[in-house]
């Protein structure tokens, strides 16, 4: 796991660059996308542990980027009852 979060930069840098210019300061996306960005009406975002961080981020950024875009969530925290594989109960 260490080697993976340690080449993260490298892979997230790889991705953009086929997207973004840094020189210019400009985002490109390709010609035709197979949907309407003003078709959206909601974004569902899940996660689980420590991931479950990086979700409640995208939350924040695509209600602030995306106004009037409902963005729900549905995130297990780490370490909760539900990822050691027990269900909270009704009362727990």
């Amino acid at each position: 796991m260490a080697k993976e979060i340690h080449e993260q930069p490298e892979v997230v840098g790889h991705t953009l660059a086929r997207y973004v210019d840094m020189a210019a300061e400009r985002v490109a996306l390709p010609v035709s996308l197979p949907f309407d960005f003003k078709d959206i009406h909601g974004i569902s975002i899940t996660a689980c542990g420590t991931a479950s961080y990086a979700g409640i981020v995208a939350q924040v950024l695509c209600s602030s980027a995306f106004r009037g875009c409902l963005c729900s969530s549905s995130m297990s925290p780490p370490n909760s009852s539900y990822q050691r594989g027990r269900r909270l109960r009704k009362g727990d």
